[in-house]
């Protein structure tokens, strides 16, 4: 089933025609572009994205074509995620699959496709824009890194040996359909376990299970089942990453003896398949990674989700319950003022009642403010990636009053955060020489 469309056009001179994708044949051209550019595996993820996927909508896929020639000059697709965070729920758009064929590079084509998606952001209300991105490109579009991202441990095979049949308490199996039930609850204890996490409906489970399987993408789902046949955990071995490696992309919370056999079995799976290593690419404190740590695993570090706020005001007015639990936390609660929040290109006054946020008002452009910081550094601090100061270290910019600046450490209080994927894990072209080059703007999923 064809995705959802609406037509977008708009000329953009020299023959060249931005617009949306909508209809069959589209979806051919853009298979056999992202293809063209990225790799014959993109050609199946591109129809499993604009076709299968249950968040699949053909608007969401933009490009820029040659109206005399039909050919597809450059392209990216908007993927729509919902986060948690907290008690809060957050629309994120996700920026994918960026490309330019080698002809048309350094036209400005990529610009024109942002503005284009920055549009679409605040015309269907998202409160991030996300993007795991080459490093340093996507600053000139606003976006800064603001969430963990690749987060990866490396465990040599040597440091787990292979469990005999007696010793074996706990088995692994691939996961159907039928465990959904299972999968939900077990990854929605997980998601709590973290301030800011992924929603992932019993939809997207679906895809991840089928149409998803197969693609760049994709994963193996396995379930960790106890001797009394319960399951008490699962993990994502993923089919294409970072390095030689066998990749474990996602896993549950599950009981330490769980995680010391799961570790062994993964070992030994890498060693059957012919794998170096073992790369887990969990969060932070992850029962896998603390146990696979303490054996001499290998802390690798990780990179980041670079984001932008399209909508300060929106967002900010959407935290609004955190702000609440927050101040009746501390020792702000009750109260009762205004933070106006500087961000230089605009000022907000944030007017609280009764430890309420009862009214986010813009104020005269160039009003000083009580706390100030550059408009991309609201990402890092709303998602609790940084802190006022160390945000400051790095930004003199980033100022305040001492009220403001106690107050603002109370809103924005440091958050665990990662996200699972919604269409598999990780990205397959991340680190390929391709995406050295940023006009080329290679990027994928």
């Amino acid at each position: 089933m064809v995705g959802k469309s609406s037509i977008s056009e708009q000329p953009l001179g020299d023959g060249l025609l931005l617009r949306s994708a909508r209809s069959s044949a589209d979806i051919e051209r853009l298979m056999a572009f992202n293809a063209s550019i990225h790799g014959p595996g993109l050609a199946a993820l591109t129809h499993a994205l604009m076709v299968e996927h249950p968040q699949a909508r053909l608007d969401y896929w933009l490009f820029i074509e040659d109206v005399a020639t039909q050919r597809v000059a450059a392209s990216l697709c908007l993927l729509p995620w919902t986060l948690r965070y907290g008690v809060v729920q957050l629309r994120a758009a996700e920026m994918g699959i960026v490309g330019t064929a080698e002809d048309f590079r350094r036209r400005g084509l990529v610009k024109a496709l942002n503005k284009r998606f920055n549009e679409v952001l605040l015309r269907d209300s998202f409160d991030l824009s996300i993007i795991q991105g080459i490093p340093y490109f996507y600053r000139q579009f606003g976006y800064e890194y603001a969430m963990p991202l690749e987060l990866w441990c490396r465990v040599e095979l040597h440091q787990f040996r292979a469990l005999a049949e007696n010793e074996r308490t706990f088995s692994v199996r691939r996961a159907s359909d039928a465990d959904l039930p299972q999968l939900e609850r077990l990854y929605n204890e997980a998601a709590l376990s973290l301030d800011i996490a992924t929603v992932r409906d019993t939809a997207t489970w679906r895809y991840l299970l089928g149409a998803g399987l197969t693609t760049e993408t994709g994963g193996e789902t396995l379930l960790v089942i106890a001797a009394n046949g319960h399951a008490v955990g699962y993990v994502r071995v993923m089919a294409h990453g970072f390095g030689d490696g066998l990749i474990c992309g996602e896993a549950s919370l599950m009981p330490a003896e769980a995680a010391l056999a799961v570790l062994a079995w993964l070992c030994d799976l890498a060693r059957e398949r012919g794998k170096l290593y073992l790369r887990l690419n969990l969060p932070p404190g992850h029962v896998l990674n603390m146990l696979a740590l303490h054996h001499g695993a290998h802390d690798g570090g990780g990179y980041a989700w670079q984001i932008k706020v399209p909508d300060a005001a929106a967002l900010l007015h959407k935290l609004a319950p955190l702000f609440a639990q927050r101040l009746q936390a501390s020792a702000f609660a009750g109260w009762q003022g205004t933070l106006a929040v500087n961000l230089y290109q605009e000022t907000l006054a944030l007017h609280f009642e009764a430890g309420l946020l009862t009214q986010l008002e813009a104020l005269l452009p160039g009003t000083w403010g009580d706390l100030r910081l550059p408009p991309q550094l609201l990402a890092p601090l709303a998602l609790g990636w940084r802190s006022l100061a160390e945000l400051k270290y790095a930004f003199p910019d980033v100022n305040g009053a001492a009220m403001a600046w106690s107050l603002a450490n109370v809103l924005f209080p440091p958050q665990r955060a990662f996200l699972y994927g919604i269409y598999g894990w990780p990205d397959p072209l991340y680190g390929k020489d391709a995406r050295k080059d940023p006009g080329c703007g290679a990027e994928a999923v």
